[in-house]
């Protein structure tokens, strides 16, 4: 379908078209924004807004004049209700750089919709585009995983950031009351303004507030309109000079609609003018004027109250905060919605914790941040965790631990100035063939380092961290949890080699951790060569594990530490552990003896808190590890915080963030680690 929306001002004008599944009205459809370099559109848009449409029941909206400049104003009026928007990357847009200068895409990034870039050409596909900021970038040319195929890698995102319909449904259901706003296309910022002012009053934040945005007057319209108002306890008319003009819509059609379906009408205008409220008397509708008193005016006009927000169970909270998100009958306004989303989250609503956290990884109504989203990720494992450690089938029936396998499948090469992807496979002996599947489509290209037998029970968090010897090296979203459940986990990471690389080869380092413990890492090495891919060198691979483990950590951190040991030994019963108070015999040079031991030892456990970072002992075990051992023998356990104890300057470079589960009083209703199956977009 083709829906033609036009904002004019002097001859400045901004047209929308759309399109959806089967011709179907945009009408509480998620809407996403396609917006590309103006030379890329008639390439690029049938091809992406078809993949969008096979994913996802949405409206994928688009300028139909894309060279015409667009002024801010159009931007704020037009796109502030978007849900999403998608980008090509295109040599068109490399070339011309007009990724800087496209004002949709700043716009998004300012006001915190979610921006997703495709890679739309082939040659495109091992080439550098760096967007910064943590932005997601997918290409149908780079199939780094075959069980995450383009479409599938698409699919998951869009159900990560863009509400289902199921969902949306009952968000929907949660508003108490409905109000219908009429309003002028033209007048869209006016009619905006006063649904911000009715819900900055806590006694009508649940009040669903719907207008005919996004729509066209035709058949499907007045049949949606009509639909609207008969659903509606309050007709409020947006009063504006518009409203005078002869043959308008809003007074032609709505207003009569509404007096027909005996709907309550209310008609509110920024500021009082003479003829508008001569009128509106005229007609005897009853009139409210200024910003002071607008919701007292809604809320005698309606036939029953409104219970508060902030009144409502988590759950009804949650989708309140929802609607704000994706203005779903009411505005977008995503300061409201992270208050209320989270507050339904520090009541301990999973789905609250694990919105936030996509919220953060995606930049959903907030600014991209990974460390926020790794924690409420983490904490909504450990939600669920505990759910399922009280559900009755498991205090009745205790499973066995499945024996799992680790491989990591690396590539045996790559070339200066592009991307290589690195795959995690965890998995039980017979679902070995998903390995072996991805060995052979290789042609010989990729390494694999194993290591099995590890007992893992169900409901696990399983942590892979990747990192790089060398600084250079980028490596994007280093960082993912996943909880084992009995079925093979994946966990993909892609890293970009610079043009200016020159060291022949990468070590890399792929550490696993088991509810914020370390268990094992394995070592690898890929080969950088100008050579054609065929003729690259094959590449050294190793693996390591922790036979034994030194432990680091402040005397009045002892329980703590000690119920952490207690979960290491339970995952890794082969471990040996190297304690002062246990291992020390009397008279014996203690210092001397610490060092033999972190020199003999497999890893240091670094019990990080803030008793820790203020111990002389402590600082003196984890130096003389990193001076002689190097930073990747130092695994940090954080107990506390890292905003209470900042890990030192030296050890920066480590994760003291998103690993462990804080136990202390400050932070136990807030933090909880372990894992969850949040989709993340690799």
């Amino acid at each position: 379908m083709h829906c033609h929306i036009t904002v004019t001002e002097k001859e400045k004008t901004m047209k929308l078209s759309y399109r959806t599944r089967c011709n179907t009205a945009p009408y509480q459809k998620a809407k996403v924004y396609f917006t590309a370099h103006p030379d890329d559109y008639d390439a690029c848009f049938e091809l992406i807004a078809g993949d969008l449409l096979d994913c996802k029941d949405c409206a994928v909206f688009f300028n139909r004049e894309p060279s015409v400049p667009t002024e801010p104003y159009q931007l704020s009026e037009m796109l502030s209700e978007m849900n999403l928007f998608v980008i090509p990357i295109t040599s068109a847009l490399i070339r011309g750089k007009s990724l800087n200068q496209n004002t949709e895409f700043q716009f998004a990034i300012e006001n915190h919709i979610p921006v997703l870039f495709l890679i739309e050409e082939q040659e495109l596909a091992s080439k550098a585009f760096r967007p910064g900021g943590g932005i997601p970038v997918l290409s149908r040319y780079r199939q780094s995983n075959p069980d995450k195929p383009y479409m599938k890698q698409l699919c998951r995102y869009l159900d990560s950031v863009l509400i289902e319909d199921e969902l949306a449904e009952k968000v929907r259901a949660v508003f108490d009351t409905r109000v219908f706003l009429g309003c002028r296309k033209k007048d869209r910022k006016t009619a905006l303004t006063l649904m911000h002012l009715i819900h900055e009053d806590p006694m009508c934040r649940n009040i669903a507030i719907v207008h005919d945005d996004f729509l066209s007057p035709d058949e499907s319209f007045s049949d949606a309109v009509s639909d609207m108002l008969h659903k509606s306890d309050l007709f409020l008319l947006a009063a504006t000079p518009g409203l005078l003009e002869e043959d308008n819509y809003v007074m032609r059609f709505m207003y009569p609609m509404a007096k027909y379906a005996n709907t309550n009408i209310l008609a509110a205008e920024l500021r009082e003018t003479e003829s508008i409220s001569r009128e509106l008397s005229y007609l005897g509708i009853p009139h409210c004027t200024g910003t002071e008193n607008l919701s007292e005016f809604v809320i005698r006009a309606l036939p029953r109250e409104a219970e508060p927000a902030d009144r409502k169970m988590p759950e009804e909270l949650f989708l309140t905060g929802l609607a704000y998100l994706n203005g779903i009958d009411v505005e977008v306004n995503h300061e409201m919605a992270l208050q209320l989303i989270a507050a339904s989250a520090e009541n301990g609503l999973p789905e609250a914790v694990a919105k936030l956290a996509t919220m953060y990884r995606y930049g959903n109504g907030v600014e991209i941040d990974p460390e926020k989203a790794y924690m409420w990720r983490d904490r909504f494992a450990e939600i669920k965790k505990g759910q399922e450690a009280n559900s009755p089938q498991s205090r009745n029936h205790q499973e066995k631990p499945d024996s799992v396998n680790f491989s990591v499948l690396s590539p045996k090469a790559v070339k200066p100035d592009s991307y290589g992807i690195i795959n995690l496979h965890m998995y039980t002996d017979i679902e070995r063939e998903v390995v072996e599947q991805a060995l052979r489509e290789s042609n010989g290209l990729i390494n694999e380092t194993k290591k099995a037998g590890f007992e893992i029970n169900r409901g696990t968090s399983i942590t892979a961290r990747l990192e790089s010897r060398q600084a250079e090296i980028e490596i994007d979203d280093p960082l993912e949890t996943q909880m084992w459940n009995g079925k093979s986990l994946h966990f993909d990471f892609q890293f970009y080699v610079p043009e200016d690389f020159s060291r022949s080869q990468i070590a890399f380092v792929c550490y696993i951790e088991c509810n914020g413990i370390p268990i094992t890492r394995l070592n690898f090495i890929t080969a950088v060569s100008k050579l054609p891919d065929s003729e690259a060198l094959p590449a050294k691979v190793t693996k390591s594990d922790y036979k034994k483990a030194f432990i680091s950590y402040s005397r009045k951190d002892e329980q703590r530490m000690l119920e952490r040991v207690v979960g290491i030994q339970e995952l890794a019963p082969e471990m040996k552990f190297w304690l002062d108070k246990q291992s020390l015999d009397a008279g014996v040079v203690w210092r001397e003896e610490i060092k033999k031991a972190i020199t003999i030892s497999d890893v240091l456990l670094l019990f990080w808190s803030v008793p820790a970072s203020k111990s002389k002992e402590v600082e003196m075990e984890w130096t003389y590890a990193l001076d002689q051992k190097g930073l990747s023998f130092i695994a940090p356990v954080p107990l506390d915080p890292p905003a209470m104890c900042p890990p030192p300057a030296r050890l920066k470079a480590l994760n003291f963030t998103v690993r462990s589960f804080y136990r202390n009083e400050l932070t136990e209703k807030l933090s909880y680690y372990d894992s969850n199956n949040i989709v993340i977009i690799s």
